[in-house]
């Protein structure tokens, strides 16, 4: 289940003395959300509960001794989470221990030597003869 965005609702006091009720009506996404009624000098009317992005729409009626009912003041406005998370509270960072350095590496770039393909080359055989000396 999603969360429910709370918001509080405040009127200014009415204007006209003789208000004894004032009327509050909720509408959520098109849908009736409900309905209070407050002693007609209030200006805290409580709060309503919305879905996040759900279109919201509170109306008001003052309402005199006599039954009138004021015009409606008409507020709409589309339910978002606008709240950012609290501050995170105090942390700390604590020594745990000592180490040595570490000698840098210095890395010594490899150098590949190419080989070299020698060609070979057939050398034809030549057959000398073998010529018997005069001492045999």
């Amino acid at each position: 289940m999603a969360d429910l965005l709370v918001y509080s609702v405040a009127a200014p006091a009415p204007t006209d003395f003789d208000v004894t009720v004032r009327e509050l009506t909720v509408t959520v996404d098109g849908m009736p959300d409900g309905s209070s009624t407050f002693p007609g000098d209030s200006t805290n009317l409580g709060q309503i509960r919305a879905g996040q992005g759900s279109r919201v729409v509170v109306t008001l009626v003052d309402i005199d001794d006599a039954g009138n009912r004021s015009e409606p003041a008409v507020l709409e406005f589309v339910a978002l989470d606008t709240l950012a998370p609290a501050k995170p509270g105090d942390f700390s960072v604590t020594l745990v221990a000592e180490v040595p350095a570490e000698v840098p590496v210095v890395e010594v770039p490899v150098v590949e030597v190419p080989v070299v393909e020698v060609p070979v080359v057939e050398v034809p055989v030549v057959e000398v003869p073998v010529v018997d000396s005069p001492d045999n």
